[in-house]
């Protein structure tokens, strides 16, 4: 067998493998990550000092939000980009809840996860949207992409390039 086969064995071998690893990896999150409980978290209320946003996905992003007197600063994608020019203008009233001890790591320095987002009062996201549409990612979505992960990596294997030649010359298991 020439170098060129053993090579394009090895690549098909090695996103097979990757596929697997991404699924079971996907699972055990979705199995083992814990969201936090109202109980876990505390309110962080203030004037609102500055905003930035942070990531440049297209159609999404988080907005960075430093609040006076708060020990960190907080990321939120509950605020489109317009939205948050719109109603973060001036300094306004801000108040969130963040875990007492985070969970998920910083973005962009010192800014943790933060849940539910009010502006002067007016609701943005509520505390049990917030954890409900993280809940919906961790318990719906990554389950699904764990599975169909699994399941290329199934049909991968399946249709692997020393099975496609064994089927050429009649020896594979049918």
């Amino acid at each position: 067998m020439g170098w060129t086969r053993q090579l394009e064995r090895f690549g098909h071998l090695s996103v097979v493998l990757m596929a697997t690893a991404l699924g079971l990896f996907l699972l055990g999150v979705a199995v083992f990550q814990q969201l936090p409980g109202e109980s876990e978290l505390q309110e962080v209320r203030g004037t609102l000092s500055s905003y930035a946003f942070h990531g440049s996905r297209k159609g999404g992003f988080d907005v960075v939000l430093t609040i006076e007197g708060a020990p960190h600063r907080y990321w939120t994608d509950a605020l489109s980009r317009d939205a948050a020019v719109q109603t973060l203008r001036g300094a306004p009233q801000v108040s969130l809840y963040s875990e007492r001890n985070p969970t998920y790591g910083p973005i962009d320095g010192d800014a943790y996860k933060s849940y539910g987002l009010w502006i002067d009062g007016r609701p943005v996201r509520s505390l049990e949207a917030a954890l409900k549409r993280d809940a919906s990612f961790l318990h719906i979505a990554f389950p699904i992409l764990g599975v169909a992960c699994l399941g290329l990596a199934l049909l991968g294997w399946r249709r692997r390039p020393a099975n496609q030649e064994l089927q050429r010359t009649g020896f594979a298991r049918r």
